[in-house]
């Protein structure tokens, strides 16, 4: 037998606050003494346990009671018991939730101090409270999420890179673009960091460059640069090289969960007709080239058959005044009061392309965003569809495969 007092000191909790649970049914009601002294079982103690860890969680008194009296009631409740538990989880959910919006608040006022002490100066003025929207995502093949627009920094300086993905977190943003090759993986790095996002909600991507496919240190090195203990997509960057070598350095690093996913970049024709018949893990994303202009018809054919994604790059032709000036786009703006690269962005995730616009003017990063609140007809698609001329704004050549291999990026210093 266990004693009130034995109870109490070892659950945390006050006699009063037993005898209230008691009372109102949370704990069923317990043995007592010849002499009327209550007394506690293995089990009696099992739903004082429960009870704390619920009531910690959130969750009525009403609804654990009735937990209680359909317990009771034997094996003919348990459908309504497993309906009420379904309640009790949802109930669960919302409440993280909210702490973790409350975490969010607290690491971002966090990074703000951590910047004052750098700086000597505290900048209050820089919150922003994140968007309040639902973010769309595609579910890869290997089952993870990733959000369907992201920022990307393709040609940002550190400084400015930093600067973009800080902000463009803080508004909403939760899928980031980088490489190697931009040279700015730090500044994604502490963009990230003084955000005030949780980097579980952050879906990162990045690119090892040809010349380092037989550096065996190349994943840790782009995890140091990028401060980060993985990266939910890792590509290697073009087909140059021994590209081989590099795409088993991207499997290892998905088995050793360094990556939770991989991607090839710019592996079109040739490249993943050969990839395809070496590959020991599918890869989940390929980034190419993608508008309007050259919607990549025959490469999906490719990649559906396999479930990998397209992330485009070039999503609005390079800033091509020709294609952002269609007439359809321009009509498409006005009718749902939408810019024309606003509807260019929805015709891309419509197409089940994530798209990465990357840009440093904080209001473009916040129009791009600003995508998910319409949705283009099926008829409005199909006319969209009719531009494309299977052109291309970028065509490597052969002879640019060989020098990417030479070329050694140059990192930004710690």
């Amino acid at each position: 037998m266990i004693t009130i007092k034995e109870v109490c000191e070892r659950c945390g909790i006050s006699a009063d606050t037993l005898r209230y649970y008691e009372r109102v049914g949370v704990v069923p009601p317990v043995g007592r003494t010849k002499g009327g002294i209550r007394f506690y079982t293995d089990e009696d103690i099992s739903w004082v346990e429960n009870a704390i860890c619920m009531r910690r969680a959130g969750l009525s008194v009403e609804m654990l009671s009735e937990y209680v009296r359909l317990f009771q009631k034997g094996d003919s409740s348990i459908p309504a018991r497993r309906t009420l538990l379904m309640e009790a989880r949802e109930e669960i959910n919302s409440q993280l939730k909210k702490y973790q919006e409350t975490m969010d608040k607290l690491n971002y006022k966090i990074s703000l101090y951590d910047e004052a002490m750098r700086t000597g100066v505290l900048r209050w003025n820089m919150s922003k409270k994140r968007r309040d929207f639902q973010m769309e995502f595609m579910t890869l093949n290997n089952g993870q999420k990733c959000p369907v627009i992201g920022i990307g920094t393709f040609l940002i300086k550190p400084v400015d890179a930093e600067n973009s993905v800080r902000e463009a977190l803080k508004m909403g943003y939760s899928c980031i673009d980088t490489a190697a090759a931009y040279c700015n993986e730090r500044a994604v790095g502490r963009g990230m960091k003084s955000s005030g996002v949780a980097r579980e909600n952050i879906f990162l991507s990045t690119k090892i460059w040809p010349s380092d496919y037989e550096n065996q240190n190349a994943v840790n090195e782009t995890l140091e640069r990028l401060d980060t203990d993985y990266v939910d997509l890792l590509y290697i960057h073009q087909p140059a090289g021994n590209w081989m070598s590099g795409y088993r350095m991207l499997e290892k690093a998905y088995r050793d969960g360094k990556a939770k996913s991989i991607g090839i970049s710019n592996f079109e024709g040739e490249f993943i007709e050969e990839l395809e018949k070496k590959w020991e893990i599918v890869p989940q994303f390929m980034q190419v080239e993608a508008h309007p202009y050259f919607t990549q018809d025959k490469l999906r054919t490719k990649l559906d058959e396999f479930g990998i994604k397209l992330m485009s790059w070039f999503p609005l032709g390079q800033g091509d005044k020709a294609l952002i000036g269609e007439t359809i786009f321009e009509e498409l703006g006005k009718k749902y009061n939408k810019t024309s690269a606003q509807v260019i962005l929805r015709w891309h995730t419509q197409m089940g392309f994530a798209v990465i616009p990357g840009s440093k003017n904080i209001d473009h990063i916040r129009d791009n965003l600003n995508i998910l609140d319409f949705k283009l007809t099926d008829e409005e698609m199909a006319e969209i569809s009719k531009l494309n001329k299977g052109t291309r704004y970028y065509n490597r050549t052969d002879e640019q495969l060989e020098k990417f291999v030479l070329w050694h990026p140059e990192f930004e210093t710690k």
